[in-house]
C-alpha cells in the first residue's frame, strides 16, 4: 500500500511541477525522493530511554488503575539501578523503536481487582509502568522485578511490530497444541497461576495460558530473565516440542525487529541460545 501511494504522489508531483520553475521541480523531487528511499536505521532511535519518578502516569484509557508513589528513596534508587542494568542488555535504541521511550516508577500499581508489577502503555506516550515495591535490597526478588521488565517491554515491542493486530495475532496461536484455547484456564482453579513451573505442554505459566500477548511476554521474561530461568527454558525446550517453537518463533520475530548489525549484546546472545537449543 506505500509503495502504491508512494508512486501516486510522484506522479502528480510531477503534473504540478511541470508548470513550475526549474527549482520547484527539483526541490519537490529531492524531497520525494528522500521519503522514497527513507530507511528504517538504528540511527533513528539513538536516543536515550527516560526514567520518570515522583510523577503521576498518563492515564490509561478504559482502565481503572490508580499509582502509589510513596516510595522510599532507598527503594527507589536500588530500582533505578536494576532497570538501568536491564536496559544496557539490549542494543542502544532498541527501547526506543520498541515504543518504551518513557518508563514510569511507582510504588503500587493498584486496581478493584488486586495489583500489578508493570503495565505496559505503548499507545500512550510510548510508555511503560514499573511497579517498585519496598524493601528491595534485601527482599531477595530481583528475579522477579527483572522478568516484569522484560515482560513489559515485550508487549511494548509486540505493538511497535503489529500494531492494534497484537491482541489476536492468529499465527502465534498455531503453535499451541491442538484444540487448546486461551482463557480456558481458571486463576481460581490453580495456585501457583503465575509460576514459570511449565505447568502444561506449551507454556511456561498458568498465566500465559490467558492470551496470546501474555503468553509471548512470560516466554520473553524468561528468555532475558535471570540465568536460572534461561536454563529452564532451554532445558524445557529439549522436552516439549510446542514450547521449543514458540520460544524459536519469539526469538526470530525479534531478531527481525531489530536487524540492525551491532556489537554482542546480552540481548543478542540470549536469542541466538534460544534459536540453537529450541528449534
Amino acid at each position: 500500500m506505500l509503495k502504491v501511494l508512494m508512486i501516486v504522489s510522484f506522479s502528480v508531483a510531477a503534473l504540478i511541477t511541470g508548470c513550475s520553475s526549474k527549482k520547484e521541480k527539483d526541490d519537490s523531487s529531492f524531497f520525494l525522493l528522500s521519503l522514497l528511499f527513507q530507511q528504517d536505521r538504528a540511527e533513528n532511535y539513538d536516543r536515550d530511554v527516560e526514567i520518570v519518578t515522583h510523577a503521576a502516569p498518563p492515564t490509561i484509557p478504559n482502565s481503572s488503575y490508580s499509582f502509589d508513589l510513596s516510595y522510599t528513596d532507598q527503594d527507589l534508587e536500588y530500582y533505578k539501578s536494576l532497570l538501568r542494568a536491564q536496559i544496557a542488555k539490549y542494543p542502544r535504541g532498541y527501547w526506543i523503536k520498541g515504543r518504551a521511550e518513557k518508563i514510569f516508577l511507582v510504588k503500587y500499581i493498584l486496581s478493584p481487582s488486586g495489583g500489578a508489577k508493570g503495565l505496559s502503555n505503548a499507545m500512550n506516550q510510548n510508555s511503560i509502568i514499573l511497579s517498585v515495591g519496598e524493601s528491595l535490597p534485601g527482599c531477595n526478588c530481583d528475579d522477579q522485578l527483572i522478568s516484569a521488565i522484560h515482560h513489559e517491554l515485550t508487549h511494548n515491542v509486540d505493538f511497535a511490530r503489529l500494531g492494534y493486530n497484537y491482541y489476536t495475532q492468529p499465527d502465534w496461536s498455531l503453535l499451541n497444541p491442538s484444540g487448546f484455547q486461551y482463557g480456558s484456564l481458571s486463576p481460581n482453579d490453580y495456585p501457583q497461576w503465575t509460576e514459570l513451573v511449565h505447568p502444561i505442554s506449551g507454556f511456561l505459566s498458568y498465566y500465559s495460558s490467558t492470551n496470546a500477548l501474555e503468553d509471548r511476554a512470560v516466554i520473553a521474561s524468561a528468555l532475558f530473565g535471570d540465568s536460572m530461568l534461561y536454563a529452564n527454558l532451554l532445558n524445557w525446550c529439549s522436552t516439549d516440542f510446542y514450547l521449543s517453537r514458540k520460544a524459536h518463533q519469539l526469538a526470530s520475530d525479534l531478531n527481525r525487529f531489530w536487524p540492525f548489525e551491532g556489537p554482542d549484546t546480552f540481548w543478542k546472545t540470549r536469542l541466538s541460545g534460544v534459536l540453537n537449543s529450541c528449534n
